[in-house]
C-alpha cells in the first residue's frame, strides 16, 4: 500500500501527471487487513485521471469491501472516456445503488464501456442489471459469472452493442429456454459473438435440457470460436450438430450424456462410424477386468497395441468440404467410464485432425503410468493442471 499512497500524493502534487494516465490495474493489490478508507484513497486517484481508459478493480476483499457511491459515480458516469472497467469479486453492499445513479442520466444516455467484468459480484441483485444493460450500447465483452443476471436483463442490452465475449457460467438464476431464445436471435450476439461460457454448476441449478442444447447448437452463431457448455444435457442428435460446429469451432467443452463414440463420431465420416462393430469400440477398461492377474507392463502393452491397431484401422476423414478447426476439447462433462475410454478412442489418432488437447478429470490420473504410456505411444504427453488432466499432442 506503501507504492500506492506514494502515487496519490505525486499526483496530487502534480496534477498535470494524471491526465497522461490511460490505465489503472490494482487487480493484483492486497493488503493484510480490512481497509474501508481505501475506497476513498481509490476516489481521489480516479478522479486526477479524468483521460482513463482502463480501469480494475483489487480482487482482495479486505480493499473492495466498500466502495462509495461517488466512486461508483465516478466510475460509471465521471469518465468519459472509460472503456474498460473491471470490478470482479467486488463486495461492496453499495452496489446495489448503481441504478440510482444511471437512473439520473437522460434516458437516451449510453455509456461508454466496450469490456465490462462483474464477475463473482454476489452483492449486486439482480435488479440492478436492468438499469445497467439497458445502457451498454457500446459493450463488446461481458464477464458475469457467478452473478445473480437474469436473461430478461440479457435482452434488454442494446441493439447497437456487439458482443464478441460472453461469459455467464454459474448463473442460478438464468432459464435454458429464454437463454437459447436470446444468443440466437438477439442483435448483440447474433452476428458478433465469438466466446461464450454458459457453463451450469449441478450443484445449485437444473441440468439445461437436450432440447434446449440441440437448439443452441443447431442456431448458435456461427462466428462462436469457444463453446463451453458444461451442465447442458447432451445426446446423440447433438452429437449430430457438434459435427457441422467442428468446422468453425477451436474450443469446446461438452455437457453431460454424451458418449466417447457420440464425440468420435464428430470426427469421422458417417459410413465410418456406423461401420465399426463392437469388437472396435471395445475400450480399455475392458481389458482391464480380463487381465487383472497379468503384471501392469504387460497390461500397458496391450492397451497400446490395441489402441495403435483401432488407430491404423479406422479410416481418415475425407478431405472433401470444410477441415476440421477443433483445437481443445474439454470432455469432463461425460461420466467418469466415459472419460476412460480415451485410452483407446481415435481422438488419439490422426483422425481428430487440428485437436491438440483433450481436458479430462485429473480422477484417470490415479493410475497415471498406464494413462501416460498409452498416450505417449501414440505422439500425446499428459499433463496435470489444477483439477484437470491435459492429454497435450506432441508437435511432429
Amino acid at each position: 500500500m506503501s507504492a500506492f499512497n506514494h502515487i496519490l500524493a505525486q499526483l496530487t502534487q502534480n496534477p498535470i501527471l494524471g491526465r497522461t494516465i490511460r490505465r489503472l490495474d490494482f487487480s493484483e493489490l492486497k493488503t493484510a487487513r480490512p481497509m474501508r478508507e481505501f475506497s476513498n484513497s481509490l476516489y481521489g486517484m480516479v478522479s486526477l485521471a479524468p483521460h482513463l481508459r482502463e480501469f480494475r478493480l483489487p480482487k482482495d476483499t479486505n480493499l473492495n469491501s466498500f466502495l462509495s457511491e461517488s466512486l461508483l459515480r465516478l466510475l460509471f458516469v465521471g469518465l468519459p472516456h472509460l472503456k474498460t472497467l473491471d470490478l470482479g469479486n467486488c463486495t461492496s453492499s453499495t452496489l446495489d445503488c448503481i441504478p440510482s445513479i444511471l437512473d439520473r442520466l437522460p434516458k437516451a444516455a449510453s455509456l461508454p464501456i466496450k469490456s465490462l467484468s462483474l464477475e463473482n459480484c454476489t452483492a449486486l441483485p439482480a435488479s440492478s442489471f436492468d438499469s445497467l444493460f439497458s445502457r451498454l450500447g457500446s459493450i463488446q465483452s461481458m464477464t458475469l459469472s457467478h452473478t445473480h443476471i437474469t436473461t430478461e436483463s440479457l435482452q434488454l442490452l442494446p441493439p447497437t452493442a456487439r458482443i464478441s465475449h460472453l461469459a455467464i457460467n454459474h448463473c442460478a438464476l438464468i432459464e435454458d429456454v429464454s437463454l437459447v431464445d436470446f444468443i440466437t436471435s438477439h442483435p448483440s450476439v447474433k452476428h458478433t459473438l465469438v466466446y461464450l461460457d454458459a457453463s451450469v454448476d449441478l450443484t445449485v441449478s437444473e441440468e439445461i435440457k437436450e432440447r434446449e442444447t440441440e437448439l443452441l447448437l443447431r442456431y448458435a452463431p456461427r462466428t462462436i470460436k469457444t463453446l463451453k457448455l458444461r451442465g447442458w444435457k447432451m445426446g446423440s442428435a447433438c452429437a449430430a450438430q457438434l459435427k457441422s460446429l467442428n468446422q468453425t469451432i477451436e474450443e469446446l467443452s461438452i455437457g453431460t450424456g454424451l458418449r466417447m463414440r457420440d464425440l468420435e463420431s464428430i470426427f469421422l465420416d458417417d459410413e465410418d462410424n456406423d461401420s465399426r462393430n463392437e469388437e472396435d469400440a471395445i475400450d480399455s477398461s475392458e481389458i482391464d477386468s480380463k487381465y487383472t492377474t497379468v503384471l501392469e507392463p504387460m497390461e500397458r502393452a496391450i492397451a497400446i497395441t490395441k489402441l495403435r491397431r483401432r488407430i491404423s484401422i479406422t479410416p481418415l476423414p475425407t478431405v472433401t468440404g470444410a477441415k476440421h478447426s477443433l483445437r481443445y476439447l474439454d470432455i469432463r462433462g461425460m461420466t467418469l467410464a466415459e472419460q476412460s475410454k480415451i485410452r483407446s478412442s481415435i481422438l488419439l489418432g490422426r483422425q481428430s485432425m487440428a485437436l491438440d488437447v483433450i481436458a479430462v478429470n485429473d480422477r484417470l490420473m490415479d493410475r497415471e503410468g498406464t494413462l501416460k504410456e498409452i498416450c505417449a505411444s501414440v505422439g500425446w504427453n499428459l499433463k496435470r493442471d489444477g483439477r484437470r488432466c491435459l492429454l497435450v499432442r506432441r508437435k511432429v
